[in-house]
């Protein structure tokens, strides 16, 4: 997977971190033991580490790249990534990320 650049109108839950509202650049880690993991690092070097928790296959590749965000009350959630020309769709473990600053 090359480089995906989204943007998230306000904050969101990812795990048990909260991306801020912003730009931010998400990469793919090389799959250990089939596991995908993927960082979103911010415009200012904040990066969040997610582990995929499940992968959903389609029948159709994806036509855009895109953040599927669920809101509970004022609560913004990322639940999954859809990659642009990609049948997967990666939904993530809300209890395996790790947070950290660059």
């Amino acid at each position: 997977m090359n480089r995906v650049t989204v943007n998230l109108p306000e904050d969101t839950i990812a795990g048990s971190s909260t991306l801020a509202a912003g730009t931010y650049t998400i990469t793919d880690l090389e799959p250990a033991g089939g596991v995908h993991v993927f960082v979103f690092r911010s415009e200012n070097g904040k990066q969040v580490t997610l582990q995929v928790g499940a992968t959903e296959q389609s029948s159709e590749p994806s036509k855009t790249s895109v953040l599927v965000l669920s809101r509970n009350g004022a609560q913004v959630r990322l639940n999954k990534l859809l990659i642009e020309g990609s049948s997967l769709g990666y939904e993530f473990d809300g209890g395996r990320q790790n947070d950290s600053r660059k």
